[in-house]
């Protein structure tokens, strides 16, 4: 599959209380996805202590889906273990939605589950 030219959008659990495995793991993914076109990062409303984290060319950070109005994505990957089918419902007014899980229990309106569990 060809990803040049796809548009991503990445929807990380930055609030304080999730502390920062999420944004980890989504920050060294957005550097691999860069190489394919432009990234747009939605941090939690009170995740923006994270924004510098993200500063880097064809990436744009947002706090909010009301920032997103206009723009189109390939694909939205979502990292929140407290993602629900409401969360997704969301998303994919954007694009199809590809969710990290290592909760055993994904969202059942997903379209791709990125899990280590074998059993899903």
């Amino acid at each position: 599959m060809n990803l040049a030219g796809y548009k991503w959008l990445i929807r990380v659990a930055s609030r304080p209380e999730a502390g920062g495995g999420h944004v980890s793991r989504c920050r060294a993914l957005l550097r691999s996805l860069l190489e394919y076109g432009p990234v747009t990062v939605m941090l939690d409303r009170t995740g923006g202590a994270w924004t510098p984290y993200f500063a880097m060319p064809n990436v744009d950070v947002v706090s909010s889906d009301d920032q997103l109005a206009s723009n189109e994505y390939s694909w939205v990957i979502l990292d929140d273990f407290e993602a629900n089918e409401h969360d997704v419902t969301t998303l994919n007014k954007y694009a199809p939605v590809a969710i990290f899980d290592d909760t055993i229990t994904p969202p059942k309106n997903v379209d791709i589950v990125i899990t280590p569990a074998p059993q899903l």
